[in-house]
């Protein structure tokens, strides 16, 4: 749960950090195309366990918040799935709540996710297109003991539920159809996928975070009997997710140095041999991205993207860079949030930053987030009773910006400097 993999086209791989910084890559050639984030229209912090892609949309589960977030290729909000759950309750386990989402699969134009919980009723939950609560795959025993993936196989969704140790199979509308009989070696399935040819792909979580005496790419038939292992733990060490290409290739990522947050993603051939290597490390990955953005300063391409870049490295530079990006596209609500964000933690201009963000908000920018922000300047221009009014009805509304805790604090204190 280091960051997740997903499929972009026959050639195309997804990288999405665990930080929340979003790669491109060119399989065969092994090199960065394009590198993103969802940041400044999200929060600063993530903690992304799983991405997957679906109709250009790019679908982001992020722990820390407990949201899935989605998405397009150039990081712009399109929606979030799940409700923010209640300040003070970290397991609400209520349908549309999202306790700890560790794997999203796309279905309809909408997701099934995956929390893992200690025993979850509403682990398994199904979201409409635009974030809304389906249904939930109920589990015939009552609850799950830490799911941590699912996948399309055939006609059936098939979950993984780690701590007990089985395969759930499911029609893609939520009734349960039954076990998987799973081979005494794979009692702690952890991801699963289809391998393109009629058979599956399964992980294993080890026992303990470093260490897996078992380990490896297993390979299963449609039955679910265990057919080997197409990748052993010599070329892989706690490998935590796998990605098929459509002509059977698949990539591989896990933790070579047995914890994070180095990672390693590896090419292999539908057989399992492998082909090369993406990346060993963070050290190597790092380089490749330096690289890219020498190429990206130096081409014709994207102003947006090359603002976006200055931005992530607090260059002052990105103000101009944005200005051209906006020239492009007025309408563009990246440019202004971009603009917000560098005004209000680097360039420290509280009154353009919330200029900025009132912009991004006629723009489409998620309206109880932004206007938060707005009363943080407010508040950094002096106008405490101003910040208040603003933050205060925000709190008190069903759809809380992100990060409740923290705003409800910020306020708390607000509150105690006016009185």
């Amino acid at each position: 749960m280091y960051g997740g993999l997903a499929v972009v086209g026959s050639d195309r791989l997804l990288y999405a950090q665990h930080d929340g910084e979003l790669i491109l890559l060119a399989v065969e050639e092994g090199t960065i195309l394009d590198a993103f984030s969802p940041r400044p229209c999200s929060p600063p912090a993530l903690e992304i366990t799983a991405a997957a892609v679906d109709e250009g949309r790019i679908l982001l589960a992020d722990r820390l918040h407990r949201r899935v977030r989605v998405v397009d290729f150039d990081g712009r909000p399109i929606a979030l799935l799940g409700r923010t759950p209640p300040v003070g309750i970290r397991s609400p386990d209520e349908p549309g709540t999202l306790s700890e989402p560790v794997w999203v699969l796309p279905q309809d134009g909408g997701a099934i996710v995956v929390n893992s919980d200690e025993f979850e009723e509403h682990a398994v939950q199904r979201f409409d297109r635009r974030g809304r609560y389906v249904s939930t795959f109920v589990h015939p025993l009552g609850g799950y003991y830490r799911a941590h993936g699912a996948a399309r196989i055939g006609d059936e969704i098939w979950v993984a539920e780690t701590v007990g140790g089985a395969v759930r199979r499911y029609a893609p509308d939520g009734t349960f159809l039954g076990d998987l009989n799973l081979h005494t070696e794979l009692q702690r399935p952890f991801r699963l996928a289809d391998d393109g040819y009629d058979g599956v792909f399964a992980l294993l979580a080890p026992e303990e975070e470093e260490e897996q005496e078992v380990t490896g790419v297993a390979r299963l038939d449609r039955e679910g009997t265990f057919e080997g292992w197409v990748v052993t733990g010599e070329e892989v060490n706690l490998p935590f997710d796998v990605a098929v290409l459509p002509d059977g290739r698949f990539v591989v990522a896990d933790l070579p140095y047995g914890g994070p947050p180095d990672v390693r993603v590896q090419l292999f051939g539908a057989d399992g041999r492998r082909l090369h290597t993406l990346f060993t490390d963070r050290v190597e990955l790092a380089a490749m991205h330096g690289q890219w953005r020498t190429e990206l300063e130096q081409s014709d391409g994207s102003w947006l993207r090359k603002a976006q870049v200055a931005a992530a490295q607090s260059e002052a530079k990105a103000e101009e860079l944005f200005r051209l990006a906006l020239a492009e596209d007025p309408d563009d609500l990246l440019p202004y949030a971009g603009l917000g964000a560098l005004y209000q933690h680097v360039l420290d201009k509280p009154a353009a930053a919330a200029e900025a963000w009132a912009a991004a908000i006629e723009r489409g920018a998620p309206e109880a987030e932004f206007t938060a922000r707005i009363a943080e300047c407010r508040h950094a221009l002096g106008d405490r009773a101003g910040a208040i009014a603003l933050l205060q009805p925000l709190l008190e509304a069903p759809e809380l910006p992100e990060e409740p805790e923290k705003w409800l604090e910020l306020l708390g204190t607000w509150l105690l400097e006016e009185a």
